[in-house]
């Protein structure tokens, strides 16, 4: 008797799917899951980088664009200290210069979040991605607080209630004071601010919505899919030998055992991993628009607490603000407040934040002379008055609807706006000098950062434009049809398959 058509047909169907996608996208999934490891292990990989020069065009700067400056201080000589990506620099008179830490050892650490000049000791406080620096300007000597090493310091504040320099991490606060650092007793009042979908998402992708656990297993998941990639490419590579010699168990041709181990190992682990792929598949692509879309209004059914959070600072600190001796924390879960008037712990509790930050997050948040604070992200950019919780939208010179201002400085002439695509904008009286090209001689990125390119496929961009974001959906669809596939196909072989009476 004959097979079914539609059985028979649904088999090779599945088969060919399996194979055809797999053979097109194995290059792609092969850098997808070794920069995936690597970006779940900064400490392993962050002394190493790469030049900013082999990379596309759209990564080299161009006019102070790419987050090459995030974060302005003026001194009291009428320059201003400038830092970003590329490490600190000084404007002076027309021109830039740029300021070598020696103390820096790796890319990592050149990155800087924040910065704040001591007009009463004519100190620079550098806030790195890997601690917090000091650079003594009359000397030009440059000081590390090593206690703060691997922790971002992400704002840098001066209290005159504490007579100290506050730096501020991500998950804890230090005080300052000359050369001593301590951390500041803080704690963060549970937010009553639902957390967002996408937290949950991406929490889920790299394994950490499971702490350590959670991330050491998708680690797994990665090698397997390397393993996978190559076991199967293994297998298409020699098709004639697996009719005719290999799965017969003979050993009558050089590689035969290997082979055997590979086909045994790709069916069974792909079996047994198949739902952390799906997951894997489904997350990827609702991480990225289009399929970001989709979730952009949903919230999380579960609180997502970062691994590396602490019991009084669940959440991740992004950016702060003082404000007539008052802390404002801006956090993923909404902004907090507090002062350290009537205790030695400052409790900062949620507060009404009016103005509308963008859900990736804002990129300014800085006190202004007039006590406002200055608050910049996809939403435009907004300047907030604590005593009414009011804001009003900054005027600019031209239309804003696209801007993603990442840093600011207000002059003479107005406010000169860095904007992470544009750079350096309504600069009329030219108080920022022009980006020197001899930057991108010199300018590396950390290695970490290229994998982020890599792993979310926006190192395509420059070659196939907006497409790269099609290009990725296209991925985690055809990585969970691979994943079915292969499982049904392997099903129905264990279930001996046999033709219809």
């Amino acid at each position: 008797m004959k097979k079914p058509v539609t059985s028979k047909k649904s088999k090779k169907l599945a088969s060919k799917l399996h194979k055809i996608l797999s053979l097109i996208f194995t290059p792609i999934l092969l850098f997808v899951a070794i920069s995936g490891i690597g970006l779940n292990h900064a400490d392993i990989i962050k002394n190493i980088s790469v030049p900013i020069q082999s990379l596309p065009e759209n990564y080299h700067f161009k006019q102070w664009n790419r987050g090459i400056i995030q974060v302005l201080v003026k001194d009291d000589e009428g320059g201003v200290y400038a830092a970003g990506k590329n490490g600190l620099g000084y404007f002076f008179n027309g021109s830039y210069q740029h300021i070598d830490n020696p103390l820096a050892t790796n890319t990592w650490q050149s990155f800087i979040y924040s910065l704040y000049y001591d007009r009463s000791t004519n100190q620079l406080f550098v806030g790195s991605r890997d601690g917090l620096f000091r650079y003594q300007v009359s000397t030009k000597q440059w000081h590390y607080y090593a206690q703060t090493r691997e922790q971002h310091i992400v704002s840098i504040l001066r209290s005159d209630d504490l007579q100290s320099i506050i730096a501020i991490a991500n998950y804890k606060i230090f005080t300052v004071n000359k050369n001593e650092i301590k951390p500041l007793a803080v704690q963060l009042k549970q937010s009553s601010k639902p957390t967002p979908f996408f937290r949950f998402v991406f929490a889920l992708h790299s394994g950490e919505l499971f702490g350590i656990a959670g991330i050491l297993l998708m680690d797994l998941v990665a090698l397997l899919l390397i393993y996978f990639c190559l076991s199967g490419l293994y297998y298409w590579l020699f098709p004639k030998l697996v009719r005719t010699k290999l799965l017969t168990r003979k050993q009558q041709i050089k590689g035969g055992r290997a082979f055997r181990w590979f086909a045994k190992y790709h069916n069974f682990l792909g079996l047994v991993f198949a739902p952390l792929f799906i997951i894997s598949a489904i997350t990827a692509a609702i991480m990225r628009p289009p399929g970001l879309l989709l979730i952009t209004s949903a919230y999380s059914p579960v609180d997502i607490i970062s691994s590396h959070a602490r019991k009084n600072i669940p959440y991740k600190i992004t950016k702060a603000a003082l404000v007539e001796n008052n802390f404002f924390l801006l956090t993923d879960n909404g902004v907090f407040s507090g002062n350290l008037t009537n205790s030695e712990t400052m409790v900062c509790s949620q507060i009404d934040f009016s103005v509308p930050v963008h859900g990736m997050g804002a990129t300014i948040f800085q006190q202004q002379h007039d006590g406002s604070i200055l608050v910049g992200s996809f939403s435009g950019l907004f300047s907030w008055q604590k005593s009414t919780n009011g804001y009003k939208k900054i005027e600019l010179l031209a239309d804003t609807s696209d801007l993603l201002p990442v840093a600011a400085h207000q002059t003479n002439s107005g406010l000169v706006v860095f904007d992470y695509f544009k750079g350096k904008l309504f600069d009329q009286s030219n108080a920022f000098a022009s980006m020197p090209n001899s930057i991108n001689n010199s300018t590396k990125m950390a290695l970490w950062s290229f994998f982020f390119e890599l792993h979310n496929l926006r190192i395509f961009e420059h070659y196939i434009g907006a497409f790269y974001l099609l290009l990725l959906l296209a991925l985690s669809i055809s990585l969970f049809t691979i994943v079915v596939s292969g499982t049904v196909q392997y099903l129905r072989k264990k279930s001996g398959y046999k033709k219809m009476p």
